[in-house]
């Protein structure tokens, strides 16, 4: 038999367990240390249980009144609201808005008491479905740090005292037509809100009206008027789309429209009829990344490459696509294509072409709001050329007349600074938002040139960094 050698490795636990002193070893081969077993405590056991006993008791006595509700006495409707029925419920038709995202949405109501929100079904834009942003809007009905009286450099104030400062303010810049004035607004779709605003600039013809919103899609815009020289907005079918090449685009999660997308979408995804395919450049992982066929995961500033390179090799691989670009706009798109090399699969980019080529007239192509004002007119100009005006199509954005839209955010927040510095404002009302807290890299300017105006007005429901600098 083969002797078994012996493990010379000596194990321990611990750096006593190394030293191996002889108070160490007494403390391991002990069951019980010293005193475990002794109760060298003057107090006994049942003087111990006397104290416990009695501090329990106390402590249920007098906690008893602290705890007991308040007595709310329920009385009986005197004269019942119509359509009000206790114990049941109503529902009622509306729409939510975050930034240009419009729901349409079904609210529940209990006596009053908004208590659930649902998609609309016969809503265009919701389809019965919601975000989780619309769920959760329902708690901020109930948030206690919500604005519940006017306040007046920071003290509580009321209705009364709020409505003669307006009426002071609409008498005193009617005579001068709204000089020195200014309403700063977040984005709206309301056609009231329009409405309302040309109402207002025929009271005031010298009032400024100025718009900022930290999420939007300026550089979508500006691309398409880039190219277009128009103020339209895109529309997908991705029912009828076969082939989708996404540029940092989350159609199926937080982008705008992403409800109706998904439902279209996944209509399509279904493995016994004729699948869609979805090609996903993008920097972070997405719900529309995680649904795609192949991702691309890049860099942010290497997204807009791989555009550039879809584009120069679909013009290698199908020149005639592009018979009707400007040749300028195609050596744009030659030198765009040369910087771009190496820095995305060409393998992918090859395979992405051919499959586009193929399925020309039912492909989209689709680019984040996050991506430059260049790369949404480049997409256009892709769309266009690939025929795919069938499931691709754009629409006139509304209120696309008025001046206000025209301009982009950081444009107008900046002009709005601008005279806040040069103290060309006297009045300013600020309609919801945070722009002291959101102004990017001017923070502290913005906070600061709120002072020079001499009356600042904020309209919102919680209190933030704006309404700290504001009368």
């Amino acid at each position: 038999m083969s002797s078994i050698k012996k493990d010379k490795k000596k194990f321990w636990r611990s750096q006593n367990d190394i030293d191996s002193t002889p108070e160490f070893k007494q403390f391991m081969h002990r069951e019980f240390q010293e005193g475990a077993s002794e109760l060298t405590d003057p107090i006994s056991r049942r003087t111990f249980l006397k104290m416990m006993g009695a501090s329990m008791a106390l402590a249920g006595v007098t906690g008893c009144d602290s705890i007991r509700k308040p007595v709310i006495k329920a009385r009986p409707y005197a004269k019942i609201p119509e359509n009000v029925i206790p114990g049941k419920s109503l529902y009622y038709a509306t729409t939510m808005s975050i930034g240009e995202d419009v729901t349409g949405i079904l609210c529940e109501s209990a006596e009053g008491r908004p208590t659930k929100i649902e998609g609309n079904p016969l809503h265009p834009h919701s389809l019965g479905g919601t975000k989780p942003f619309q769920q959760a809007s329902i708690l901020d009905l109930y948030d206690p740090d919500r604005i519940q009286n006017p306040l007046f450099k920071n003290q509580i104030s009321d209705l009364s005292s709020f409505n003669a400062l307006l009426r002071q303010t609409q008498r005193s810049f009617r005579k001068n037509q709204g000089k020195g004035l200014a309403i700063l607004t977040t984005h709206e779709t309301s056609p009231t809100f329009y409405r309302l605003l040309k109402k207002f600039q025929a009271l005031y013809p010298q009032a400024n009206v100025y718009k900022y919103d930290p999420i939007n899609r300026d550089k979508a815009y500006q691309g398409l008027n880039m190219i277009t020289n128009d103020w339209i907005n895109p529309q997908y079918d991705f029912r009828k789309a076969n082939t989708i090449v996404s540029f940092d685009s989350d159609f199926l999660g937080n982008d705008v429209d992403s409800i109706r997308h998904t439902k279209a979408f996944s209509k399509r995804r279904d493995p016994d009829q004729h699948m869609n395919r979805l090609y996903t450049f993008e920097s972070n992982y997405t719900i529309t990344g995680s649904q795609s066929d192949h991702r691309i995961p890049l860099k942010p500033t290497h997204v807009e490459n791989a555009l550039w390179l879809v584009a120069y090799t679909l013009f290698k691989k199908a020149p005639h696509l592009f018979k009707d670009i400007p040749a300028s706009i195609r050596s744009t798109i030659a030198k765009g294509a040369v910087k771009s090399l190496k820095l995305v699969p060409e393998k992918m980019i090859k395979a992405i072409v051919l499959d586009l080529i193929s399925q020309k007239g039912k492909s989209i192509l689709i680019a984040g709001p996050h991506q430059s004002a260049t790369a949404h007119g480049l997409i256009y100009l892709l769309n266009k050329s690939l025929r795919n005006s069938g499931v691709v199509s754009y629409k006139k954005r509304p209120f696309s007349n008025m001046a206000i839209t025209q301009v982009t955010n950081n444009e107008s927040l900046s002009n709005l600074l601008s005279h806040l510095q040069s103290e060309k404002l006297d009045t300013l009302f600020i309609l919801g938002g945070d722009p002291a807290n959101q102004f990017p890299g001017k923070k502290e300017l913005f906070s600061t040139a709120l002072s020079n105006c001499k009356t600042t007005i904020h309209l919102t429901s919680l209190r933030n960094h704006t309404s700290t600098f504001c009368d």
